[in-house]
């Protein structure tokens, strides 16, 4: 649990003395907030995080489905990124035409 509390009326006063026997009184209003936390340490647990960390490998997926939906349908240069996210092939009708492979051995 966490306990704040704050005063408007908060002010402080420093005294700076220069190297020439000067000093400077600098005095200072603004807002003091004092907080109080409490509460108990946890402890590691291997099932809560790989809970965690699936679901941060599920929505790092579902940002990336998302933006690349958005990229290819809704942006205008939609063509453009069309193009440099696939490669276009050209598929060979008969195997005949496809060039041979050397096979090692």
């Amino acid at each position: 649990s966490t306990q704040s509390t704050w005063d408007a009326r908060f002010g402080e006063t420093e005294i700076v003395a220069l190297e020439d026997g000067r000093r400077i009184r600098r005095v200072r209003y603004g807002i003091h907030v004092h907080a109080l936390q409490g509460g108990k340490i946890g402890r590691f647990s291997l099932q809560v995080l790989a809970v965690n960390l699936s679901s941060c490998f599920g929505a790092l997926a579902l940002a990336t489905v998302l933006i690349d939906l958005l990229a290819e349908n809704v942006l205008p240069i939609r063509d453009q990124f069309s193009k440099k996210k696939y490669q276009r092939m050209e598929i060979a009708k008969n195997a005949a035409s496809l060039p041979e492979q050397k096979k090692e051995n």
